[in-house]
């Protein structure tokens, strides 16, 4: 910045400039003085400019960073939010799958109990059939067997009637 060297130049002259004695102040060549004051005029606006330039561009550059910034920050929580509506969707469906496991474990532990009281009662009447059909055999063998005894009986008594009358006819 062409401004401070010229400053830095005035602030050289008025170190160098004579003293006035008894007075503390000190002589310059107005001449001198007025020209660096009258560059620093000239030049100051354009420094102005330039540095209301810099400024502005340092504002754009800051808003710019910020705007990204934000955008980020956006794009961010966005990627949170999915993943944590992800997260919460696949908890959704595991919780939802252990559900439909939990539901299936009692329906099959039902199945299995009704089966096995279902066999029971099959068992039971199979049992009870057997012994009915033991117990009819059984009966109709004790009829049979009477049958036979009376059978054996009256051939008995034919035998032996048919011998005692031969016996009678053969004497």
């Amino acid at each position: 910045m062409k401004v401070l060297e010229l400053l830095d130049d005035l602030e050289n002259l008025l170190e160098a400039a004579s003293t006035v004695p008894f007075s503390g102040k000190i002589m310059v060549d107005r001449n001198d003085v007025s020209n660096l004051i009258k560059e620093i005029q000239i030049l100051l606006p354009d420094e102005m400019k330039h540095a209301k330039w810099i400024k502005d561009e340092r504002n754009k550059i800051i808003e710019d960073a910020r705007r990204d910034a934000q955008r980020i920050v956006d794009e961010a929580q966005r990627k949170e939010d999915e993943i944590l509506n992800g997260a919460k969707n696949q908890f959704d469906d595991i919780l939802d799958e252990h559900k439909i496991v939990e539901l299936a474990r009692q329906k099959s532990e039902k199945m299995l109990f009704k089966a096995q009281q279902e066999a029971s009662d099959i068992r039971k009447n199979a049992f009870l059939y057997s012994y009915d059909i033991i117990e009819k055999a059984h009966h109709n063998m004790d009829e049979i067997l009477k049958i036979l005894q009376k059978n054996k009986y009256e051939l008995e008594e034919y035998i032996n009637k048919n011998e005692a009358k031969k016996a009678k006819e053969s004497k």
